[in-house]
Formats: C-alpha cells, sequence, structure tokens
C-alpha cells in the first residue's frame, strides 16, 4: 500500500518512498551493497565447511578453552559496542533526503553512510565467524560453529533489501524529524 508520502509495509509500518529520480539512482546502488554483502556472508561460510570436512566431528567442548574464550568475548564485545560505532558512523554520515527532496544527488549521499554502517556491521560480525572457523578447523567444536552461525544470522538479518534499505532512511528521517 502507498501514499504520497510512505508506503506501508506488511508489517504495517510507515517505510520511506522514493522520487523516480532516487528510484533510479537506488537500484544500482542496491545491486553493489548486495555484491558487497554476499561474500561477507559466504567467505565465513565457506571456511566454516572447510573446518567441517578437514577438521572432523566437532566435541562438545573443544580442548583449547582460551580459544573459546577468544571467540566467545570478542562475540559479545561486538554486540555490546555495535550500537556505539553504529551512532558514531551515523553522526558523521549525511542526513537522510528530506521527503520534500527528490533528487538523487542527496539520497547518494545518504546511502554512502548507510552503506558505510552495512559494511562496518558486517565487517565485524565476519572477523568472529572467520575467527571461530578458524579455531573449529585447529580444535572442532560445537561452540565454534555455534558462535560462527550466530556471526553469521546477524549479517543476514541486515542483508540490503529494498524493504530493509527504505525502513533505515524512515528511521534516519524520524530521528533526525526530517
Amino acid at each position: 500500500m502507498t501514499s504520497d508520502r510512505f508506503e506501508i509495509d506488511p508489517d504495517g509500518r510507515e517505510i520511506a518512498t522514493l522520487s523516480p529520480e532516487q528510484e533510479a539512482a537506488f537500484q544500482p546502488l542496491l545491486r553493489v551493497a548486495q555484491t558487497i554483502g554476499l561474500p561477507l556472508i559466504l567467505g565465513p561460510l565457506l571456511m566454516l565447511l572447510i573446518s567441517f570436512v578437514l577438521g572432523g566431528m566437532p566435541k562438545a567442548l573443544p580442548d583449547t578453552l582460551p580459544f573459546l574464550f577468544v571467540a566467545g568475548g570478542m562475540a559479545v564485545f561486538e554486540f555490546m559496542a555495535l550500537p556505539f560505532i553504529l551512532s558514531s558512523l551515523r553522526s558523521q554520515a549525511p542526513p537522510p533526503p528530506a521527503e520534500s527532496d527528490p533528487s538523487a544527488s542527496s539520497f547518494r549521499e545518504w546511502f554512502g553512510g548507510w552503506q558505510t554502517r552495512f559494511i562496518v556491521r558486517s565487517a565485524l560480525f565476519e572477523g568472529v565467524a572467520l575467527l571461530s572457523a578458524i579455531f573449529n578447523l585447529i580444535d572442532p567444536a560445537a561452540p565454534f560453529i555455534v558462535i560462527a552461525l550466530a556471526m553469521l544470522a546477524a549479517i543476514a538479518v541486515r542483508f540490503p533489501t529494498r524493504r530493509q534499505v527504505l525502513n533505515d532512511l524512515q528511521d534516519d528521517r524520524d530521528r533526525l524529524a526530517i
């Protein structure tokens, strides 16, 4: 459902709409973001699969507990630090285009900041997922698999889709009351 100012997503929430000019700029930008996002998921996933093949059956707990503490500690730290990191990036990013501004240039500027936040968020989780997959290769254990899959899920949940980006645009507009 749409109106002149917003769309209603299936959850009943208002989300931003784009002008025709912004819409034309959006599709290539979204494809680039998806092209960046896919390897951020597939790289650690491939490493995890390699660790299954080469590492053998995982144990309930690793023999090398320091590895578990490092991987688990990094995962917890990143989930706790992420809101602060994203807030800092958001404060430095260009503001979202006002609903009354149909230009593609203001949308491109905002999207650049959004894409930076997406890449930083995903890269943080990717690092822990890769580290956990490597630890699983060294000492196959279920906790490493769980940590790696949780990090990959955190990336996948925020994978760039049209709906995701428009929700974020509306959130940024609401935050700044534009």
